[in-house]
This record gives structure tokens, sequence and C-alpha cells, in this order.
């Protein structure tokens, strides 16, 4: 797996971003765009996660295949973070399926995983200093 070194400290840009991801996500819920839904809850949990990984390993994921972060998120003494790992396995499982793919989101997949997104960045908030 491809790692870059960031400075603890960095893990605050990351949750900004996720914040950021996070409001856009529910904004395209509330207005039915599912697909942008999803894109930006998929940024959200990456970048949550990016934060997770930067405050207690002082590494980032920087490899092509977004699930490898899965094994850096294990790595960290993040209370509950193998808990965790079902739920960013089946955000990251619909990217590429969002972005690329034909199928159509219904309603009811997609705000299922904006539940999921939403239980997810609320966590990594938990764990990480406040902001």
């Amino acid at each position: 797996m491809r790692t870059a070194d960031i400075e603890k400290r960095e893990y605050s840009a990351f949750m900004k971003k996720a914040t950021e991801f996070y409001h856009g996500m529910k904004i395209a819920a509330e207005s039915g765009e599912w697909n942008q839904a999803m894109l930006s809850g998929i940024h959200c949990a990456i970048s949550s996660i990016d934060a997770v990984t930067t405050w207690y390993l002082g590494l980032k994921s920087n490899s092509q295949n977004h699930l490898d972060v899965v094994g850096l998120l294990l790595r960290t003494s993040a209370p509950q973070a193998s808990e965790r790992v079902r739920q960013l396995q089946e955000i990251l499982s619909l990217k590429t399926r969002v972005e690329y793919g034909t199928e159509e989101l219904t309603p009811s997949k997609a705000s299922t995983a904006v539940k999921q997104v939403e239980r997810l960045f609320f966590w990594a908030k938990t764990v990480l200093p406040p902001q």
C-alpha cells in the first residue's frame, strides 16, 4: 500500500474537507440528487478516514485503490475502528458504480448509504481532537 507521511496536526484539513463534503451530501440528498449526494458522501468518508489515519498514524493512503485505506484504518488505535470497516467498505464499493456506471441509484439504496456516511463522519469526529 502506498502511503504518505503527514504531520498529525494536518488531520484538521481533512476534517474540514469531510465537513464540506458532508454538507454537500445532505443538500443533494434533500433535493433527491442521489448521484451527487453519493459522490459527496464517498468523498466525505474518504476525507474522514484520512483525518483519522493522519491523527493516529501520521499516514495517509496514496493508493489508487481506495479500499487500501481499510488496512490503514485497521492499523490505528482509534476506538471502534474495526467496527467502521464494514461501513467504509460498503460506501467505497459504490464509488465506481456511481461515477462510471449506468445503474441508477434507488432512493432507498442512496438513503441507506447517506446514513452510513453520516455514522462514519460523526464517528471520526468523536475519535479526533476538537477542531
